[in-house]
């Protein structure tokens, strides 16, 4: 009697086990006649509008996963065990299937379907692949020749089964020779007959070379409308990434000079190399020259121009400031571009348009007008100048210079 209890539950729970999941499995064949070998499909759980949070379902046979997902066998067949939507709480949830094809086309996705009993069919018939390929991204793959568009001489594409293809005679928008060649999968390199690659696609915009990613996405190169002249430039949809380069080989170089050019030392700086000899580095704290370095005109990133007494120059390397009036005139210039270190150069000046910039009248008697010279200097703050002098009537304008 006890055995036949045992026996009597192992039965009941298998059937149970049985009743949680479903063998569900169907064919994948378009309206073409297509199957859709190789292809993928996944099975996604529909939510009960009235529950719409997935956190909150169960499935009695054990962990309730979102989506399932498989391959397609070699006819576009499949079979798989799927969660019951009678074993799944909250009750009336349901799921969809999205079946997409080895070719590059769109996927199709089904109705949503009660998935109940111990086996489901779920055949699709999805629309006919159609690929143009003027617009479809490359490298495109198609089951048949009669899936594709839009070709022209030397349009390339991937049959499934039997490898790369290249149209050789086009009539009207369809291409009615395809030449074999060769191989039998996804090739690894591609091998033409003239050295020079051209991407074109006439009435429909500049000539764009496009690399996809593993993931998702393509970086482009795309031709001006131009594209004849030196000067119009080629158009990159990305970042264009190097090695780091060496003195002897930079990452980036010219046709003319490959030992000049620009490259990283690999941890903190970029050099600019001229024949082999670095004549730049820029680091986060600065740029460094090695060699003399010359330029029609030099800037500092700010020029002070204040009248105020202490003058106002915040980080100012540069500026005019005015002198005030009186005998041997002290002038206290505020700039934290100063430093313990700095060389100091001060120029008088009675230019009508210093004056102007500073909004005073700069004094213009010579006999007065002697160089001033620094007397206190607190390093990140300010620095005092001094004229030995007596100025009677306006100040006198004096233009500064810090270099570091």
């Amino acid at each position: 009697m006890k055995k036949l209890l045992i026996l009597l539950f192992l039965i009941l729970g298998a059937t149970q086990v049985q009743a949680q999941s479903t063998t569900v499995s169907g064919q994948v064949t378009d309206a073409g006649g297509q199957a859709w070998n190789n292809g993928t499909f996944t099975f996604t759980l529909v939510l009960n509008p009235g529950y719409p949070t997935f956190s909150s379902y169960t499935w009695t046979g054990g962990t309730l996963n979102l989506t399932v997902s498989g391959v397609l066998n070699g006819t576009g067949g499949y079979s798989v065990s799927i969660p019951s939507n009678t074993a799944i709480s909250p009750i009336n949830s349901q799921w969809s299937v999205k079946f997409c094809p080895q070719a590059s086309s769109v996927c199709f996705t089904t109705a949503n379907t009660t998935i109940s009993g111990a086996t489901q069919t779920l055949n699709a018939t999805p629309p006919v692949i159609l690929i143009n390929l003027n617009t479809a991204t490359p490298p495109v793959s198609a089951y048949s020749t009669t899936e594709l568009t839009g070709a022209v001489i030397g349009s390339q594409f991937f049959l499934l089964g039997t490898g790369l293809q290249v149209c050789s005679v086009v009539s009207g928008n369809n291409c009615t020779t395809w030449v074999s060649a060769g191989g039998g999968g996804l090739p690894t390199g591609l091998t033409f007959a003239s050295p020079t690659l051209t991407v074109s696609s006439a009435g429909n915009g500049n000539g764009c070379l496009a690399l996809s990613g593993t993931t998702s996405g393509a970086a482009t190169f795309c031709a001006p409308a131009v594209a004849g002249t030196t000067t119009n430039g080629v158009t990159m949809s990305n970042n264009l990434l190097a090695p780091n380069g060496t003195t002897s080989l930079p990452a980036y170089s010219f046709a003319n000079s490959t030992t000049s050019g620009l490259l990283w030392n690999g941890s903190t700086a970029w050099q600019l190399i001229t024949s082999t000899v670095g004549t730049m580095f820029g680091t986060s704290t600065g740029v460094t020259a090695q060699l003399p370095f010359t330029a029609p005109t030099y800037s500092t990133a700010t020029n002070c121009a204040s009248a105020a007494s202490p003058a106002v120059c915040g980080s100012a390397a540069a500026g005019s400031v005015a002198v005030p009036t009186g005998a041997t005139p002290t002038l206290q210039i505020n700039t934290t571009a100063v430093t313990a270190n700095s060389q100091i150069t001060l120029t008088v000046t009675e230019a009508p348009t210093t004056g102007t910039r500073l909004g005073v009248t700069c004094n213009t008697t010579l006999s007065t007008l002697v160089n001033p010279v620094e007397t206190l200097r607190v390093a990140g703050a300010s620095f005092t100048i001094q004229m030995n002098s007596t100025l009677a009537v306006n100040p006198a304008c004096v233009h500064y210079l810090i270099v570091n």
